[in-house]
C-alpha cells in the first residue's frame, strides 16, 4: 500500500504536477486522518456519549501501525536513485 495521490487525480485540484506539493500532500494524510479522529471524539463528548481516551489512544496507534511502512517508504522516496538515459545512477 503506497500513499500514491494520483489516483485521487489531486494536481486536478491543486491546479499543477508539482512533485513537492504532491509530496507534502502524501504527508498530510496521517494528520488529516488524526484530526478526524479527534473531531469524532469531541463529537461524541459534545453529544454525552462515552467515550474512553484509552480507547481513542489504542484506535490512533492502530491507525499509525497500519500506517507505518506506507509512510517509511513515503519518506524515503525522495532519496530512491533514478537510472539516468545513459544506464549510470545518479
Amino acid at each position: 500500500f503506497r500513499l500514491d495521490l494520483d489516483v485521487l487525480q489531486i494536481p486536478c485540484v491543486l491546479g499543477t504536477d508539482n512533485p513537492v506539493s504532491k509530496f507534502v500532500c502524501s504527508l498530510s494524510i496521517y494528520p488529516v486522518v488524526l484530526a478526524c479522529l479527534l473531531l469524532a471524539t469531541l463529537a461524541a463528548r459534545i453529544s454525552k456519549r462515552h467515550v474512553d481516551f484509552d480507547a481513542v489512544f489504542n484506535l490512533n496507534g492502530s491507525i499509525l501501525v497500519t500506517m507505518f511502512i506506507s509512510l517509511t517508504l513515503l519518506v524515503l522516496r525522495p532519496f530512491d536513485c533514478q537510472l539516468n538515459p545513459d544506464g549510470s545512477e545518479f
